[in-house]
């Protein structure tokens, strides 16, 4: 499954991924404990849950970012994962 997450207005919501309050919750929610983050911009980030290849994950992102996205929106290239059990979001890919 792949979500997309973002803040309140949708305007530079790439940043919910620094909130481990919202990703905490959203783990409890989801029933998992981790998850993939991948910023799509800077307004919003994809989060896929399961086990996945982080090099196929990365390629997507930099696919995405060389195709679709502005460089005015351009945030990262990189795959993250955040982790329940620490509560903390590190970086994989």
């Amino acid at each position: 499954p792949m979500y997309i997450i973002t803040n309140d207005i949708g305007l530079n919501g790439a940043t919910v991924m620094l909130y481990t309050d919202a990703l905490s919750d959203l783990a409890t929610d989801l029933d998992v404990d981790h998850f993939y983050i991948m910023p799509c911009s800077v307004h919003e980030c994809i989060v896929m849950v399961g086990d996945y290849d982080v090099e196929f994950m990365k390629s997507l992102v930099m696919t995405a970012n060389k195709d679709v996205v502005t460089q005015m929106d351009y945030l990262s290239d990189s795959v993250y994962r955040y982790d329940l059990e620490s509560d903390m979001v590190e970086l994989v890919a």
